[in-house]
């Protein structure tokens, strides 16, 4: 079983809501779910101390798509407007998830940046 978990993230110079989030936990993980919404740090750390074990991989997927109803009350946006949707599989070495989690974010809160390093390609002839 899984505890899904509110939490807001707050932008601590000007007190803006940024993102609004669904942390998925296992049952066991209950004795820290109260401290998730007032962290200063990652919420998975907290799995990590209560369990004993460290998270070696994040797998993310992020996707635009419409803010939904509980997602726009919480960061004062119109339900359906265009939101930012990270979900995240937070994955020990053993590759087992310690915790998941669904983020939405409002325009311009979150960026993705990609850097591709192509090696081993052979280059490409030149048109004549």
């Amino acid at each position: 079983r899984w505890i899904d978990v509110d939490a807001l993230r707050i932008r601590r110079r000007d007190r803006a809501a940024i993102s609004f989030s669904h942390l998925y936990v296992p049952e066991a993980s209950r004795p820290v779910v109260a401290q998730m919404n007032r962290l200063r740090r990652p919420s998975y750390s907290l799995v990590e101390q209560l369990h004993g074990k460290v998270v070696a991989e994040v797998d993310q997927e992020a996707a635009v798509a419409e803010m939904p109803a509980a997602a726009a009350r919480q960061l004062g946006v119109e339900r359906g407007s265009p939101a930012q949707v990270v979900d995240r599989h937070y994955v020990s070495d053993a590759g087992e998830v310690l915790m998941a989690s669904r983020s939405y974010y409002p325009p311009g809160c979150f960026a993705v940046h990609v850097k591709l390093r192509l090696t081993g390609a052979a280059p490409v002839a030149a048109a004549a």
